[in-house]
């Protein structure tokens, strides 16, 4: 005879459901989104103002990652004192809010790729060191259709990565354990990030930096097109 199982109650399919619930957190410029068109132009135009010399887009994928006050001070020219850029930052950030959303547009395959996350019951956020009044703004004018939840950019409250402090508050957001967090992004402060809080990281190799630069990080995975994200999930399942 047959040994029947007992049936699942609500609370014990519940709590399958939870242990599989994945929690993804991306980095936006160079992960989500193509910015280095309009960064590179609201940079070029306060460097043209003051007739300093202006830098290729190839040049700033270099230079982004860590904020708008440590890219200001990497394209200013060496005799510039750098001590104190408030005066460039907020020039900067005038400048860009007038080019955001010229040229920025989600990367090939993004699409499709947060459509399967979201039909997987993945919870999504996003974590950048952009000014978080930008970040915002961002993803709801260029990722509407999607749910991010929280959409956290650089504050004066919250550490900037790759400090993990705020990737933790994503987790905790959630209710995740950080061994059950992904943090998706192309620079070495994503990787380091979710290294130092326990996460698994994904560098992506369509953002600002080479594939050379991201495997001295040593992520878990490295991934060429957003499409083969959902397999790395389904392997966590």
């Amino acid at each position: 005879m047959t040994k029947l199982e007992p049936p699942l109650s609500w609370f014990s399919v519940r709590k399958k459901e939870m242990r599989l619930t994945q929690v993804v957190i991306f980095d936006l410029d160079g992960t989500l989104l193509d910015t280095i068109g309009d960064l590179a132009d609201a940079a070029n135009a306060v460097l043209s103002e003051h007739g300093f010399p202006q830098h290729s887009e190839a040049e700033y994928m270099r230079m982004v990652g860590a904020g708008i006050r440590e890219l200001v001070r990497a394209m200013l020219p060496a005799s510039v004192d750098t001590s104190d850029v408030t005066y460039f930052v907020d020039r900067m950030e005038t400048e860009y809010r007038e080019c955001w959303n010229r040229r920025t547009r989600p990367y090939p395959g993004i699409s499709e790729m947060l459509d399967d996350l979201t039909g997987a019951r993945c919870r999504l956020s996003v974590l950048s060191n952009k000014p978080h009044a930008f970040t915002e703004q961002m993803v709801r004018g260029m990722l509407q259709p999607w749910r991010f939840d929280p959409v956290w950019g650089a504050s004066a409250d919250r550490p900037r990565k790759p400090d993990p402090g705020t990737a933790l508050m994503i987790a905790r957001h959630h209710g995740s354990p950080p061994d059950r967090c992904i943090f998706v992004g192309d620079s070495e402060p994503d990787i380091r990030t979710a290294h130092r809080a326990g996460m698994i990281s994904v560098g992506v190799t369509w953002g600002f930096r080479q594939r050379e630069q991201l495997a001295k990080e040593k992520p878990d995975y490295m991934i060429d097109h957003p499409g083969e994200l959902a397999g790395i999930i389904d392997r966590m399942k």
